[in-house]
């Protein structure tokens, strides 16, 4: 998993010194964190410049993104089935940056948005759309369940 071969890279934070310090703008304090056993260790930065770390920070900042965008999209179409385009909008952005780790995770809510006759249509296109771009995309999730033949 690449969370793992990145933190393996930095030597799962141990001694770690991140930090470029320069007098550079208040980024937010980030930390991270291994743990295994009784074994612990790890670093806090403002800003770094090292690429295995600015790479695991981007992981877990998509992890969050994917989280956030999927509990969203839940959230409306069950509470607010006016807000779910906008929703998909935002998810949209996020995937065409390529931002989110795992975009098949939201095949199931978007095909249940695409079926959902109480969702307006121009959302209800978009989530179609954006689950065929998916699938598209992952070939393990192209090809649905076969069909069973009924005598």
């Amino acid at each position: 998993m690449k969370i793992f071969e990145l933190a393996g890279e930095l030597h799962n934070f141990e001694g770690l010194d991140l930090d470029v310090h320069r007098r550079i703008a208040d980024l937010g304090q980030k930390t991270f964190r291994y743990e295994r056993g009784a074994e612990a260790h790890e670093t806090h930065y403002n800003y770094t410049l090292n690429r295995p770390a600015t790479q695991l920070a981007q992981v877990f900042e998509g992890l969050f993104l994917q989280e956030r965008d999927l509990m969203d999209l839940e959230q409306k179409l069950r509470y607010d089935r006016l807000g779910v385009n906008d929703s998909l909008h935002q998810f949209e952005t996020d995937l065409a940056q390529q931002a989110l780790p795992e975009p098949d995770q939201f095949l199931g809510v978007l095909d249940r948005i695409a079926a959902d006759t109480r969702v307006i249509d121009v959302a209800r296109q978009r989530a179609r759309a954006l689950a065929e771009r998916i699938r598209m995309a992952t070939p393990d999730s192209a090809s649905p369940a076969p069909a069973k033949a009924h005598p």
